[in-house]
């Protein structure tokens, strides 16, 4: 957990327990009473590729124009996609990553999303009665983006 002026952070790295919801939901009981005016569901994953192109990367940039190997450098490809519906944001940046010459085999894609949703406006029961059900529903903004990272 990590805490400064604006915002909450309730961090959790895979291979465990996932629990990082229900200790938001604690902290949310302790502090009722904190004008909260948004909350974000932040997954992030990675696909590694046994190739030197990836697939995905190739089909989204088809011109493969001198922007590529400007001043004989080579760009690392990054998309930064906005999902917009009516009671969130989904923001993903999908990045290629090059093998390093540590580790040959770390290429593939990085997805890190942020799916968003404010909750300013209400009293401050309706807005943690919100925060809580997300929170309740995490895993189906979670399956959302993995949705998304299979249609790109």
């Amino acid at each position: 957990m990590t805490a400064d002026l604006n915002r909450v952070i309730f961090e959790q790295k895979t291979g465990r327990k996932l629990v990082a919801s229900e200790v938001a939901k604690r902290y949310l009981r302790q502090v009722p009473h904190v004008p909260y005016s948004a909350i974000g569901i932040n997954p992030k994953f990675f696909l590694r590729s046994t190739g030197e192109h990836l697939p995905l990367m190739e089909s989204v940039v088809r011109d493969q124009g001198t922007w590529m190997s400007f001043k004989d450098a080579e760009p690392t490809v990054q998309l930064k996609l906005i999902y917009s519906y009516e009671e969130r944001t989904i923001l993903l940046d999908v990045a290629q990553i090059k093998p390093t010459t540590d580790d040959p085999t770390s290429s593939g894609i990085l997805f890190q999303a942020n799916v968003h949703r404010d909750v300013e406006g209400l009293n401050a029961q309706a807005r943690n009665k919100r925060i809580r059900s997300i929170l309740d529903r995490w895993e189906d903004d979670l399956e959302d983006v993995r949705q998304l990272s299979k249609i790109l």
